[in-house]
């Protein structure tokens, strides 16, 4: 309102707007940025991320506020699936049949609708024979593997008597959660509250600003605790796949003198959490206060005794290509199985933490046009475009053992590597170095063996033969600092 259409910063603040509009799911907000420039592809873009979740109320308040879309395709398919999933969610009890006859509703667990409607179900397919149990093909599903990371993380904490010593207060801080107009996904009457900070500055509060995403959603985000060295925020929402009604969460903040950059939220083991409401009331450095009384009667306190700063793994994602700022999806394997053992997203600024498992890892990125090969550490993230019209090479560790044989050890880069350049349009490059000899062959003759074997599986992993160049050059046209290690090049070019 500040910024009249002659103001020369109108466009800026008008795109900051319609940013913030999509990114708070703000029906008020996309409602102003439409009366202002209306964008029939912004509110095409905004109505499918809002309805994403197939929540009955919110297709409703989106075709209220905005009424043009009541015709549009996928509106009216999702307000036809959230009335079969409300009405499926208010049944008694869940049966075979309703399984069978909306399946697919049933695997949509990044909807939270159908994520809650998951929950009931599992006790049917629990019930069942092992013969006759329900395959529900999840195992790729960033939801499902999340809870069920939860659900095999031990947090070791264990019951004990209410601390002598107080717990961790802020004084020139304030977190708390209310129900806002500022808030995410915010309309007239809603009961979703949001986490807001207000600071104390020259004696004064200042004006509460809420958290970004993703620790904010148009869900309910309420009883916010921030940790001592207040690199940590426990919280508790009803988002999600979780084990009860609000379960609770933390999240890891990237930098203390910044409050805009937080790790996605976590959700926390059966340690802490029930099939009740669950709430952190309060925290020292070995102490959680929990609360599963929504009235926080003294007497219903629980005080378990643990490390509450956790130990997480943290990291941001490398990448030359700076304008990518899109949550990003990494893959957290067993290091010695490469069992796929959790997923979780990055922010916006491609900052991720989560809690460091019992075993060993490495992990890697997954984006569509992107190569990520696998590492122990913060994972790096190649543009294939990047490497086509830059002509830029990737040189990673040969997939070969080094007895110098044809033997795999690194099959699973060259799967990702095939998963990532199959759907393109390029032609996949491949450098084969080893810098040793055998009995039986030279280098050169060696990488060639093995150029043809990183062609078998490439293609065994659905790319065209005719779209891949494998080489062997032995020691020759080595990159440099790789001149004793076996080693692989990648690159990219147009057909």
């Amino acid at each position: 309102d500040n910024h009249g259409y002659d103001d020369k910063n109108y466009k800026e603040v008008l795109a900051k707007l319609s940013l913030a509009a999509t990114e708070h799911q703000s029906l008020i907000a996309m409602q102003k940025v439409q009366s202002l420039q209306s964008d029939e592809n912004l509110l095409k873009r905004f109505a499918v991320r809002y309805i994403s979740d197939l929540d009955l109320h919110a297709v409703n308040m989106l075709v209220e506020t905005f009424p043009a879309l009541n015709d549009d395709a996928d509106v009216t398919m999702a307000r036809t699936q959230a009335e079969i999933l409300e009405s499926l969610k208010n049944k008694p009890k869940l049966t075979l049949e309703d399984y069978k006859k909306h399946r697919s509703l049933f695997k949509s667990l990044d909807a939270h609708t159908s994520a809650k409607l998951f929950e009931t179900f599992e006790e049917l397919n629990s019930a069942l024979p092992k013969n006759k149990a329900l395959n529900f093909g999840l195992n790729n599903d960033i939801t499902y593997i999340q809870f069920k990371n939860a659900k095999n993380t031990e947090m070791n904490f264990v019951l004990t008597e209410k601390p002598s010593e107080p717990m961790t207060e802020h004084k020139n801080i304030k977190v708390f959660a209310v129900a806002d107009t500022n808030g995410f996904g915010w309309f007239e009457g809603s009961t979703n509250r949001d986490i807001f900070v207000s600071l104390k500055e020259n004696g004064s509060w200042s004006e509460p600003f809420v958290l970004p995403v993703p620790v904010n959603s148009r869900y309910d985000e309420c009883n916010p605790v921030l940790s001592s060295d207040m690199t940590l925020l426990y919280f508790s929402s009803d988002r999600g796949f979780n084990f009860g009604k609000k379960d609770i969460y933390v999240s890891v903040r990237e930098d203390v003198k910044s409050w805009d950059s937080w790790s996605e939220p976590i959700l926390l083991s059966e340690d802490l959490n029930t099939k009740d409401n669950d709430y952190v009331t309060g925290l020292n450095d070995k102490v959680l206060a929990i609360s599963q009384d929504d009235s926080f009667n003294e007497e219903n306190t629980l005080y378990l005794e643990g490390n509450t700063a956790l130990d997480f793994i943290k990291g941001k994602v490398k990448s030359k290509n700076t304008h990518y700022t899109s949550p990003i999806r990494i893959n957290i394997y067993d290091k010695q199985t490469l069992a796929l053992k959790n997923i979780v997203r990055t922010n916006d600024k491609g900052f991720f933490a989560f809690l460091k498992p019992q075993k060993d890892i490495v992990m890697n990125c997954q984006a569509s046009k992107y190569f990520s090969p696998l590492s122990e550490n913060s994972p790096e993230l190649y543009s294939i475009e990047d490497m086509v019209s830059k002509q830029e090479l990737i040189t990673i560790e040969s997939p070969f053992d080094d007895n110098g044989n044809i033997t795999l050890t690194g099959k699973k880069n060259l799967e990702i590597l095939a998963n990532s350049f199959k759907n393109t349009d390029y032609m996949l490059t491949i450098g084969i170095h080893a810098v040793k000899p055998t009995s039986k062959s030279d280098e050169k003759t060696l990488s060639e063996k093995q150029a043809l074997q990183v062609i078998d599986v490439l293609t065994k992993n659905g790319m065209n033969k005719e779209n891949i160049i494998a080489t062997g050059y032995g020691k020759e046209n080595i990159m440099q600092g790789w001149e004793k290690t076996n080693s692989m090049d990648i690159g990219a070019i147009s057909k």
